[in-house]
């Protein structure tokens, strides 16, 4: 409906009540905040996200050479030997 000075206002016939905002603004309101909450959420994860990453790859530590760290004053492990033919024996 429209006011006599041209402003549009929301009326409604079976309770008899008028408003000067659209019934659904509230819920539509909510519903974007939630909304531009979670894209926050997701952007700032993937800024943090992105941040590890590149602290670990300023560290040296990428997967690329993650086998060549070693602590200092150790050795790589040599292979392993077989253990030999297991068996199930009651003791």
């Amino acid at each position: 409906c429209k006011s006599p000075e041209g402003e549009i206002y929301y009326f409604n016939f079976t309770s008899g009540e008028s408003v000067w905002d659209h019934p659904c603004d509230e819920y539509y309101k909510k519903l974007y905040a939630e909304e531009k909450a979670k894209w926050e959420t997701r952007n700032v994860e993937k800024q943090l996200e992105g941040r590890r990453q590149k602290r670990f790859s300023e560290a040296g530590a990428g997967e690329d050479n993650v086998s060549t760290i070693t602590p200092s004053g150790l050795q790589p492990l040599k292979s392993l030997q077989p253990l030999g033919r297991l068996t199930s024996r009651t003791l």
